[in-house]
Protein backbone atom coordinates (compact mmCIF):
# COMPACT_ATOMS: atom_id res chain seq x y z
CA UNK A 1 0.00 0.00 0.00
CA UNK A 2 1.21 3.51 -0.78
CA UNK A 3 0.13 6.32 1.53
CA UNK A 4 0.17 9.70 -0.13
CA UNK A 5 -0.66 13.25 0.95
CA UNK A 6 0.07 16.59 -0.65
CA UNK A 7 3.56 16.72 0.92
CA UNK A 8 4.45 13.10 1.67
CA UNK A 9 4.49 9.72 -0.04
CA UNK A 10 5.12 6.54 1.99
CA UNK A 11 5.99 3.45 -0.03
CA UNK A 12 6.28 -0.11 1.27
CA UNK A 13 9.74 -1.09 2.51
CA UNK A 14 12.00 -2.74 -0.04
CA UNK A 15 15.26 -4.68 0.26
CA UNK A 16 17.12 -1.58 -0.94
CA UNK A 17 15.93 0.24 2.21
CA UNK A 18 17.84 -2.14 4.51
CA UNK A 19 21.08 -0.11 4.83
CA UNK A 20 19.13 2.94 5.93
CA UNK A 21 16.82 1.22 8.42
CA UNK A 22 19.25 -1.32 9.87
CA UNK A 23 20.65 1.19 12.43
CA UNK A 24 17.11 2.00 13.55
CA UNK A 25 16.08 -1.63 13.98
CA UNK A 26 19.29 -2.33 15.94
CA UNK A 27 18.67 0.56 18.33
CA UNK A 28 16.89 -0.54 21.53
CA UNK A 29 15.63 3.01 22.17
CA UNK A 30 13.92 3.09 18.78
CA UNK A 31 12.62 -0.45 19.06
CA UNK A 32 11.10 0.35 22.48
CA UNK A 33 8.30 1.97 20.49
CA UNK A 34 7.71 -1.12 18.31
CA UNK A 35 6.13 -4.45 19.22
CA UNK A 36 9.45 -6.22 18.54
CA UNK A 37 12.83 -6.43 20.28
CA UNK A 38 15.90 -4.84 18.67
CA UNK A 39 17.06 -6.71 15.59
CA UNK A 40 20.84 -7.03 15.34
CA UNK A 41 21.01 -9.73 12.65
CA UNK A 42 21.28 -8.19 9.17
CA UNK A 43 19.79 -11.31 7.59
CA UNK A 44 16.54 -10.66 9.43
CA UNK A 45 16.38 -7.10 8.05
CA UNK A 46 17.57 -7.75 4.50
Amino acid sequence: MIVQTEHLTLNPLAATDAPGIRPLFANPQVMAHWDYDAIDAPALID
